[in-house]
């Protein structure tokens, strides 16, 4: 129980304190937490500084627990059929609790938000770089998030 306190503890550290900084998003939903299936296996949250920045983290579950933040960038928008998607990319920095790990994640990745409930759903793919084995290896899964304003 610790461990989720102090896993909870610092990834608020990571997500809320550079909204200070920033102008937030007027236009929609500034604040997201959900699901994310894959590898990484938990919990994500997403915090919009502006349109094309955001601060994202994250608790790993399965198989370490790990926690773990960083930016992310929008790069484009697009549609397909009128339905609207934008494509990101960004950095994050994850480090193992249980298992001691320390590594970077660079994802790519591809969201589409619902208006009614207000969830974005992504598909994230990318290499992640652990600095303790000094190995590549790759992540990626399919994420839903809950968005409302703070």
């Amino acid at each position: 129980m610790k461990k989720a306190v102090i896993a909870i503890i610092l990834l608020a550290a990571f997500v809320f304190p550079a909204s200070a900084f920033f102008e937030v998003d007027k236009n929609g939903k500034d604040m997201g937490v959900g699901i994310y299936l894959g590898s990484p296996f938990g919990i994500t949250a997403k915090y919009d500084l502006d349109q094309n920045f955001s601060v994202v983290g994250g608790l790993d579950i399965n198989p370490a627990f790990q926690i773990n933040g960083g930016l992310q960038y929008k790069l484009f928008d697009f549609s397909i059929e009128k339905l609207d998607f934008n494509f990101y990319t960004g950095i994050s920095a994850y480090v193992g609790l249980s298992q001691f790990s320390v590594g970077l994640n660079v994802p790519f990745g591809i969201s589409y938000y619902l208006k009614d409930p207000s969830l974005e759903l992504f598909l994230e793919i990318g290499p992640s770089f652990d600095f303790k084995t000094t190995q590549f290896s790759p992540i990626g899964g399919i994420g839903a998030r809950y968005e409302f304003d703070l």
